[in-house]
C-alpha cells in the first residue's frame, strides 16, 4: 500500500481524485440511508442490541463488501447485517490481518448474496 501511494503522490500512477471521492461519497450515503452508523457497531450474540461504539472490523468488512456498487440494494437490511455480526464464522475472523480481512468479506457476500 505504501508503495502503491508512493507511486501515486510521485505520479507515475494515474489517480483519478474525483472519481475516487465521488465514488467514497456515494458509498458512505448508501451505507448512511440504508443502515446508519449502527452497521459499525457491535452486537451481543443473545440480542439485537447494537453497541453504540465503532468497531473496526465491522468497518472494513462492510465498507469494502459495499464498495462495490452491486452490493448497494435496497433489499438488505440492518436485520440481515446484524444477523451476520452475531455469527460464528465472522466473529472468528474479527483480528486484523488481510486473511481475516478477505475472510469477513467472504462470508458477507456469501449470507447477502443469495
Amino acid at each position: 500500500m505504501t508503495q502503491y501511494l508512493e507511486e501515486v503522490t510521485e505520479e507515475k500512477v494515474f489517480f483519478d481524485y474525483k472519481k475516487e471521492e465521488d465514488d467514497f461519497i456515494n458509498l458512505v450515503s448508501y451505507i448512511n440511508e440504508n443502515f446508519g452508523s449502527e452497521i459499525f457497531g457491535g452486537v451481543s450474540k443473545n440480542s439485537n442490541n447494537i453497541r453504540k461504539v465503532f468497531v473496526q472490523y465491522n468497518f472494513d468488512g462492510f465498507m469494502l463488501y459495499f464498495s462495490d456498487k452491486k452490493n448497494q440494494v435496497k433489499e438488505i437490511t440492518l436485520e440481515d447485517i446484524i444477523n451476520i455480526k452475531k455469527q460464528d464464522e465472522y466473529l472468528s475472523s474479527r483480528t486484523g490481518g488481510i486473511d481475516n480481512v478477505k475472510a469477513r468479506i467472504n462470508f458477507i457476500k456469501a449470507c447477502l448474496e443469495v
